[in-house]
């Protein structure tokens, strides 16, 4: 709340305070702590430099049929073999109820309670098991980069509506935008399930064929809930990094339609494709929480912006082996893993087959993991 005595209210204050100092000086450090508000001060000797924050990792998938807060807790899918949550005796059908002092009644607030700790941090949890409640301290592990190949089958939410949106292939419209712009919807769509996006920029020596996107995306579409969105550069051949806004209002116009699964947001594209979905994740971490990239790799000259507590984004990067841009791929993939981003390699061949899209929507399946 106070740097040497100067009130800190908002972020931009604490920045201002520390920008003037050097590394090794001290500060004056006053803090409020806990329900009762107590005030407390510190000497605080400033750091050169600061490591890269991780997201900390509990173990379990948890099921996302429903964005509706539950007082029963979050309905955990799958636990992952070897994690904190597994060593702890959680079991998938379980229903994680609290974190440390913070009741879990969606993944929003689950999230919310692990940004205060990071791997190799302790905390409590409890969870609900039919009448049974269980409860341990754990040591929190840091993200895996792997996808489990062994992942049960969703299970089924209750009574739904039938569709009372379009689907098929649906023309996505932004009136102050050029660009074109289509999505796929699967059939299976039914109001109140929310179901995921991922946005698929094309090499600009590719060609929009309605008939070819249903026929190539329309099982990973209704396989893993996604709505599978084809814009369109506005001037032909060439993506601009000006599109990036563009991009991330397709997310806003089909949540006014349909149910948005918004830990499951995702862009992704080929070579200069792939350029433009990485602008675009890293401006809009608020809305993107994966960037896929395949045979490409980001604009020379950019830093990598720091990874942050609560924009969680993880990174899926396919190469042709052997090739100039895999050798770029494992600079970009060392660079990202240095400043503690989540990365899952894979090497495919040279066409973008059936096999790397149901790879591509097996990753963004599990991407709530925590």
């Amino acid at each position: 709340v106070a740097i040497d005595g100067k009130p800190i209210v908002r972020q931009a204050q604490l920045k201002h305070a520390l920008g003037p100092r050097y590394a090794g000086e001290t500060v004056r450090v006053e803090v409020e702590r806990g329900k009762e508000r107590k005030r407390l001060s510190f000497d605080v000797k400033l750091a050169a430099t600061i490591e890269p924050y991780a997201h900390p990792f509990l173990g379990v998938l948890p099921e996302t049929f429903s964005l509706e807060p539950s007082k029963n807790g979050i309905l955990i899918r799958y636990v992952y073999p070897d994690s904190p949550a597994q060593q702890a005796g959680v079991k998938p059908g379980d229903r994680l109820i609290r974190i440390g002092d913070q009741p879990t009644p969606t993944l929003d607030r689950a999230l919310e309670a692990l940004m205060a700790f990071e791997p190799g941090a302790t905390v409590s949890i409890e969870w609900r098991r039919g009448e049974a409640v269980g409860k341990a301290r754990i040591k929190l592990a840091a993200l895996p980069e792997s996808v489990p190949n062994d992942l049960p089958p969703r299970a089924k939410p209750g009574a739904t509506q039938d569709a009372e949106a379009p689907t098929g292939i649906v023309e996505v419209d932004i009136p102050e935008e050029p660009n074109d712009c289509w999505a796929l919807v699967p059939e299976t769509y039914r109001a109140g399930i929310p179901h995921g996006v991922l946005i698929w920029l094309a090499h600009t020596d590719e060609s929009w064929d309605e008939a070819s996107w249903k026929t190539t995306w329309g099982p990973v579409a209704r396989a893993h809930r996604l709505i599978v969105v084809a814009p369109q550069p506005a001037e032909e051949g060439r993506w601009s990094p000006t599109e990036a806004a563009f991009l991330e209002k397709i997310v806003d116009e089909l949540a006014r339609t349909y149910e948005i699964d918004r830990h499951r947001v995702v862009v992704g594209g080929r070579q200069s494709g792939a350029a433009l979905a990485w602008i675009t994740a890293f401006r809009a971490r608020q809305t993107f929480r994966g960037v896929v990239m395949l045979n490409g790799f980001p604009p020379r000259g950019g830093n990598l912006p720091a990874n942050e507590p609560n924009q969680r984004l993880a990174v899926f990067l396919l190469q042709v082996p052997g090739s100039r841009l895999s050798r770029i791929g494992q600079s970009m993939a060392e660079a990202l893993r240095k400043a503690r981003y989540p990365v899952t390699e894979r090497d495919v061949g040279g066409t973008f087959d059936e096999k790397t899209r149901r790879a591509v929507g097996e990753w963004i399946e599990v991407l709530p993991r925590f």
